[in-house]
């Protein structure tokens, strides 16, 4: 490529040298479209002394012939046509010339920029007017002038007329087409010694032969890219072509066609060696299990591999010239865009575990290691690595919860057992009290409430054993309705959502949506224990008071129980481990962290799900519970005893 580069550079030195050292009677200037001059070789003598540039080239002709001679400057620049005249001049000593003008249009990527006007004094022919044949005889003599330079040159030339048949050809020209001057006089643009391929390798049609496309448009071809295919087998060469007409002044019609061309083989091999590396690393990124990113300075992404599309579940379309930071939460956003901006200012490597949410809404937990790059120019980029440890968290978690729940199991045993023995005394001092003949029907009521809520209490304790790994006893199992039973647990715990918040001046109102439930078996005392424990949560997550909404529906044999609330919502850590073993929100003065965790025990217990639907942080949280119509429990069902299912007429209460 280095070569490559070289020799361009040189070609346009030499064609820099040909046009100021000429020794041609020709006096040659290159001006713009405003008839600017840009360019002057001074050789012709006679006005060596005179300053042409920057000035208007129709200004230093006479004042008379201002006027035509801008009238044909036009004519050629609107026609892109070559077009001579004769005027008078003054040299460098006043005197008067009389001078022939050839114009050229200058013709750059089939746009015309500008012409070159070529001047021919003939005042030495006693100021006469010279013949068309007599200017053609000496155009051509300072042409063969410019192919003995041109023989010099390290680009390719090949002059072709009208019929394509090649008159001219340099000798770079014969050493990219491995044919001599003499072997490629009378041939035509398609010959069986040479044949054109396009970069693809596919061969080149005849309508795409840079002279044909020159005779077709009338006008000038630029950075053409060709390869050609030599008839000895040899490798191919691979050429940069220009091709411009020069049109006969007669009938305007093409009179030759210039094709120059700069082998850039090296060059192509260079470029194709690069692709083939990019393609090379790509296949290498690409195999990498774990996502792979590069970003810029703005943290847009530049380049992903397969892995990171996968686990974003977008296209690499989709993702190329984002940051991906509209998909994801403010909190999750804020945070990766602080870490790019602290590993491009310290340049410090940076290794952390965050949240991130993927398009299917799910929350996977990421480990990234981010780090600095800068190129040769100072540019700065990050290049990114993320491992998706979600399970391997999990894992962990679990470890933790088990080693927890064997230290609970040790210590829940004695105190489980003491404090049943209690209640159990409770309970036989309510039994003989409700056996008494003279108590009222009232006082029966509300001993009969005391001994269902010590017996929950007893459930309860029991809770405690399930943390150490111990299964309750499937000994008081019932056919249970959950909106009689849902109904129960919110009278129960009016207190805390009623009397309580009133108290402190706030509300908090419960709005049931009921639909017909077919019966579970189950445990009505833990059921009920799980559903107070999330209303309390509920409850305590409304400070300013609010609303909470209860909906049952049944459908393909499960019941679906979905408890809301507007209040403060959680943020993903709070909603990851709101279900574990003395994880709490609220300090421990208020809380130990069982309430949830012995829900979510309850729940499964029933071969049930439990999770939390929806939750926006100020806005409020849906906790969603799944309980099979049928489950394991059915099978250890018990019946009740008369006195445990007789229940007591409700009494007439007549102050509250």
């Amino acid at each position: 490529m280095k070569t490559a580069m070289i020799n361009i550079e040189n070609l346009k030195k030499q064609r820099e040298n040909i046009f100021f050292s000429s020794h041609t009677i020709l006096f040659i200037l290159n001006i713009d479209l405003d008839d600017i001059v840009k360019q002057v070789n001074y050789i012709e003598k006679n006005f060596t002394d005179i300053e042409f540039i920057g000035k208007n080239l129709i200004s230093l002709f006479p004042v008379e012939n201002h006027q035509q001679i801008k009238q044909i400057h036009e004519r050629v620049k609107k026609d892109i046509k070559q077009a001579f005249y004769e005027s008078n001049f003054v040299d460098n000593h006043g005197q008067i010339r009389l001078v022939n003008v050839r114009i050229l249009p200058i013709i750059e990527e089939q746009l015309i920029t500008g012409l070159t006007i070529l001047i021919n004094d003939i005042t030495e022919s006693k100021n006469a007017i010279i013949s068309y044949d007599q200017y053609e005889e000496n155009f051509i003599k300072n042409e063969s002038e410019f192919r003995l330079a041109f023989n010099e040159l390290l680009i390719g030339v090949v002059i072709h007329d009208r019929n394509t048949q090649i008159v001219y050809s340099n000798n770079q020209a014969s050493k990219i087409l491995r044919l001599s001057s003499e072997q490629m006089l009378g041939k035509i643009a398609i010959d069986k010694e040479w044949m054109f391929v396009y970069e693809n390798m596919e061969p080149v049609l005849v309508d795409d032969y840079p002279v044909n496309k020159v005779l077709q448009s009338k006008s000038s071809i630029s950075n053409y890219t060709l390869g050609i295919k030599h008839a000895k087998n040899e490798p191919i060469t691979w050429v940069n072509a220009n091709a411009t007409p020069f049109f006969d002044i007669k009938d305007n019609s093409i009179e030759k066609i210039i094709v120059n061309f700069v082998d850039i083989t090296e060059q192509k091999h260079a470029e194709d060696s690069l692709r083939r590396s990019e393609s090379n690393l790509s296949n290498i990124i690409n195999n990498i299990g774990d996502p792979v990113f590069v970003k810029d300075k703005n943290s847009v992404l530049l380049i992903v591999n397969d892995a990171f599309c996968k686990l974003f579940g977008l296209s690499r379309e989709d993702i190329i010239g984002k940051s991906l930071s509209e998909d994801v939460s403010e909190e999750e956003r804020n945070n990766f865009l602080r870490i790019d901006k602290e590993v491009l200012l310290t340049g410090v490597e940076n290794i952390t575990e965050e949240f991130l949410t993927v398009r299917k809404g799910e929350t996977l937990t990421i480990s990234t290691r981010k780090t600095r790059y800068i190129d040769n120019e100072g540019n700065k980029f990050i290049i990114g690595v993320m491992r998706d440890i979600t399970e391997a968290k999990k894992a962990h978690i679990a470890l933790i919860e088990s080693q927890r729940l064997g230290a609970i199991g040790e210590m829940t045993s004695s105190i489980a057992h003491d404090f049943n023995n209690s209640l159990q005394a409770i309970y036989g001092n309510i039994e003989l009290a409700m056996a008494e003949n003279d108590i009222s029907e009232t006082t029966k009521y509300y001993l009969d409430t005391i001994k269902k809520m010590v017996n929950d209490t007893a459930f309860r304790v029991q809770l405690l054993q399930r943390f150490g790994g111990n299964k309750i006893i499937k000994n008081k199992v019932s056919k249970i309705n959950l909106n009689n039973l849902i109904e129960e647990v919110i009278l129960q715990s009016r207190p805390i959502w009623k009397e309580e918040i009133e108290k402190k001046g706030l509300s908090i109102t419960i709005t049931t949506q009921f639909t017909s439930l077919s019966e579970i078996s189950g445990n009505d005392a833990d059921l009920r224990s799980a559903f107070f424990n999330i209303i309390k949560n509920s409850v305590e997550a409304m400070p300013k008071g609010g609303n909470i909404t209860i909906q049952t529906t049944e459908k393909e044999d499960k019941i679906f129980i979905s408890i809301s609330d507007n209040g403060i919502g959680m943020n993903d850590q709070i909603k990851a481990r709101i279900f574990q073993p003395f994880y709490t929100t609220k300090g421990y003065e208020q809380g130990r962290g069982l309430g949830m965790s012995g829900v979510y025990s309850i729940v499964k217990e029933h071969d049930g799900e439990i999770y939390v639907k929806h939750t926006i942080q100020g806005v409020g949280s849906t906790i969603e519970m799944v309980l099979p119509i049928n489950n394991e429990m059915a099978d250890h069902q018990l019946h009740l005893s008369e006195n445990e299912t007789k229940e007591h007429p409700k009494p007439e209460i007549k102050n509250s």
